[in-house]
């Protein structure tokens, strides 16, 4: 049986129906909104976690730890982990003992380091993304305890910092690679991170991608070199495809030179 829609009555059902079915996307809609207004102003700007725990040990909020570390506490508040809530009692904020556990142990003893948490495993309880690129092919010797998340990172001061903050960072250990140069290679200068992973990567020497595709994300290949010449017929010189697989078997001062603009040496 088919229904006969040009009918007066028809048309009417079908605005009808057209209407009920808008106004339900748009109680929806507000009703998911206002949830994540909610959520917002509850947790704007705050981290959820679980709480390490310590056996024996019971809470004693950040004004007893603010006794000794006085120093660490002072801007504390106002720092990215100073943010953190815990799940569980109404999400109540516990200051260092959101990371480090509970601290009645560690006060009574006087300073015992034993009796909290401490050290990357404790960051990787949060930063397990993070924690997963410590297990890829090429990365900093986190895992063989060369180092911990400290060497890098103030864990008590806040995560934003300057470009040229992050490249220091980088070259205090990274020796060779700091300028100033007379012919810069201007990704390096300004952030590391243009080219590095640093908590590492699948790519040798933590690079974010493979060679050539990683230069060629600011670099063409110019019309008179690499086997083109400027009428760009390949009438120049050939070039192998190991040395476009490869941009540094040929420009090897990848980090800034002193002789040469192409940073070839």
């Amino acid at each position: 049986m088919k229904i006969a829609w040009n009918l007066p009555w028809a048309s009417a059902a079908s605005r009808w129906i057209r209407n009920l079915r808008q106004n339900f996307l748009w109680i929806a809609g507000g009703g998911a909104s206002a949830g994540l207004i909610l959520m917002s102003c509850a947790t704007g700007g705050r981290a959820l976690v679980n709480t390490p725990s310590i056996p024996g040990a019971s809470f004693v909020g950040s004004e007893t730890c603010k006794e000794c570390h006085g120093d660490i506490l002072s801007n504390f508040h106002d720092r990215t982990h100073g943010k953190i809530i815990t799940t569980g009692n109404k999400g109540l904020e516990r200051g260092c003992e959101a990371c480090h556990g509970p601290g009645s142990k560690h006060a009574e003893s006087g300073g015992d380091k034993s009796l909290i948490k401490k050290g990357t495993s404790n960051c990787i309880a949060c930063h397990q993304d993070v924690n997963a690129r410590f297990n890829m092919a090429s990365h900093h010797p986190i895992k063989e305890g060369a180092m911990d998340c400290t060497s890098c990172h103030d864990h008590h001061g806040d995560k934003r910092t300057t470009l040229s903050s992050t490249t220091r960072l980088c070259t205090s250990c990274h020796q060779d690679k700091q300028g100033p140069h007379v012919f810069e290679h201007p990704p390096v200068a300004e952030n590391c991170t243009n080219c590095h992973n640093p908590h590492g990567s699948p790519i040798r020497k933590m690079l974010t991608a493979s060679q050539p595709m990683l230069c060629l994300q600011c670099h063409s290949i110019a019309q008179n070199r690499h086997g083109h010449n400027a009428a760009g017929n390949g009438g120049g010189a050939t070039v192998s495809g190991a040395a476009l697989r490869n941009c540094t078997s040929c420009h090897g001062s990848i980090h800034g030179s002193t002789t040469d603009q192409h940073l070839r040496y």
